[in-house]
């Protein structure tokens, strides 16, 4: 014998969900309720999922290209890495760099500014690795070479005594530590320079009265070079 109202039929089922108006209200409110949360969240911007599996398939070949700035650095410089994406590369990135001078490792961190000092000549090098590998072999890499820095030259002091006597002293100096050449390249007649002491000397002749320009070139002894200029002006009384 079966035991009728203790089974649960297929018709027992529709009769209970199916044919009863309140519990076909209900559900469908669910599903619209539902489907608006899920409308809400993307339009605010919420793809957790899409986000996720796009920045995990992210790597070195999103990477167009890796340059260190400035191009041609000098000691003082401030060096950083710059990096270019593919134009279908994904928005977010997580980037580590690991820099390297004379081919030994410096610095290692996810700034891309390199910290370490150095000197003229150095060959620096900076692999640039995309997500949480840090395998040399998928590393996108940029490179440089320091070089000469040009010397620098300031003026000190100037005077004009009563006897017409010019008098300027300047400073010069050079970032690489090399010794500095100081030699007049333009002044008006009669200047002369003291190369040792660094200094301009000129009698200002009577009659003399307007501008003249000067001329100073400073050179390493690596042969990088600096002009500095600047103008004397007279005004007789």
């Amino acid at each position: 014998m079966i035991d009728i109202e203790k089974g649960v039929t297929s018709d027992m089922i529709g009769a209970r969900y199916g044919e009863n108006p309140k519990s076909r209200g209900v559900w469908r409110g669910l599903w619209l309720f539902l489907l608006l949360i899920l409308a809400a969240m993307n339009h605010m911007g919420f793809a957790p999922s899409a986000s996720c599996q796009e920045d995990l398939q992210a790597n070195s070949l999103d990477v167009k290209s890796v340059s260190i700035e400035p191009a041609a650095p000098v000691v003082g410089d401030t060096v950083s890495a710059r990096v270019e994406f593919q134009d279908n590369a994904p928005t977010l990135q997580s980037l580590y760099y690991r820099w390297k001078v004379n081919d030994e490792v410096v610095q290692e961190s996810p700034d891309p500014a390199l910290e370490h000092k150095t000197r003229k000549g150095d060959k620096i090098e900076v692999l640039v690795f995309v997500g949480a590998g840090r395998e040399e072999s998928r590393a996108v890499r940029g490179y440089a070479t320091v070089q000469n820095a040009p010397p620098t030259v300031r003026k000190l002091e100037e005077s004009l005594d009563e006897k017409g006597q010019y008098l300027a002293t300047f400073e010069s100096a050079d970032k690489d530590g090399e010794a500095v050449n100081l030699s007049l390249k333009r002044g008006p007649e009669g200047m002369i320079i003291d190369s040792g002491k660094r200094q301009l000397h000129w009698t200002v002749p009577k009659e003399a009265a307007g501008s003249f320009p000067v001329e100073l070139l400073a050179a390493d002894s690596s042969g990088a070079q600096v002009l500095f200029s600047y103008t004397i002006t007279i005004r007789q009384q």
